[in-house]
């Protein structure tokens, strides 16, 4: 039991280890990514425009590979093709000849008049045979070699337009990198000016203290109207006036019992 008890505590152990090493490698990772892209980011501008002129020029050194890896290929191209032309002359020698030679042997004659000279016909089926066997092997070289000069030629091709492609692009690169130091030169033309030391707080100072003496003005001028309209002259209050005297209060009184509502008795 206790045994047990161990291996399952130096299981548990090793996984332990395991995940903090996978955690601590995987940490370790994060701050080199962070760090390479912080690092990555303190490269000027300006250096990266020269380091994407120094690789656009390499470009012309791997045009020089492909050249120089072309030319291997072109020679044995070049090679081939003339064994092609001299074996395909042979070969068009030897079926004619083969062909004349299965005329002779067709006559069944005990002797063949063959090249100027009489063969016997056992001697002359020999000849035939030998003649038949090199045509024969000719035409599978011819064929191999014509396969082989095929597949140079695609290669040859193949690379032709590699090395035009890379040339394209190189010119469309170059075109790249010279609009990126166009933007470049802008865009620190454009810091320079914003750059120049033009301090505005005076002028926010200004600013405010007109905006205080508009507001002020603005309530002396309503309290020069106002003043005018109820202080002004022709404006003074009138005096207080006093009741009604008692002779036209009965006055009033009168007239108002003369004047009855209809149909009042009293």
């Amino acid at each position: 039991m206790f045994k047990k008890l161990v291996i399952a505590a130096m299981a548990v152990l090793v996984g332990l280890v395991v995940v903090w090493k996978l955690e601590l490698g995987t940490l370790l990772q994060t701050y080199w990514n962070d760090w390479a892209g912080w690092a990555a980011k303190q490269i000027p501008p300006e250096q990266r425009i020269k380091e994407l002129r120094l690789e656009v020029a390499k470009i012309d050194n791997d045009i020089r590979d492909a050249i120089t890896a072309q030319i291997k290929v072109a020679v044995e191209h070049d090679k081939l093709k003339k064994e092609v032309e001299a074996l395909t002359k042979t070969q068009e020698k030897r079926a004619a000849d083969l062909t004349v030679m299965v005329d002779a042997l067709e006559k069944g004659t005990t002797s063949v008049s063959f090249g100027g000279e009489n063969v016997s016909r056992k001697s002359f089926v020999a000849r035939v045979e030998a003649h038949r066997a090199a045509f024969v092997a000719g035409k599978e070289s011819l064929k191999t070699k014509e396969d082989t000069l095929k597949q140079m030629n695609e290669q040859l091709e193949l690379a032709d337009q590699k090395v035009y492609a890379i040339k394209a692009k190189k010119a469309e690169m170059e075109i790249r990198v010279e609009k990126l130091a166009s933007r470049l030169a802008e865009l620190r033309r454009k810091q320079v000016v914003g750059s120049i030391p033009v301090s505005d707080t005076r002028l926010g100072s200004a600013e405010m203290k007109a905006k205080n003496l508009e507001e002020l003005l603005a309530e002396e001028e309503k309290r020069l109207e106002l003043t005018e309209k109820y202080l002004g002259e022709g404006s003074t209050p009138a005096a207080k006036q006093e009741g009604p005297s008692p002779e036209e209060v009965l006055k009033k009184s009168k007239e108002a019992l003369e004047n009855k509502a209809p149909g009042d008795t009293n």
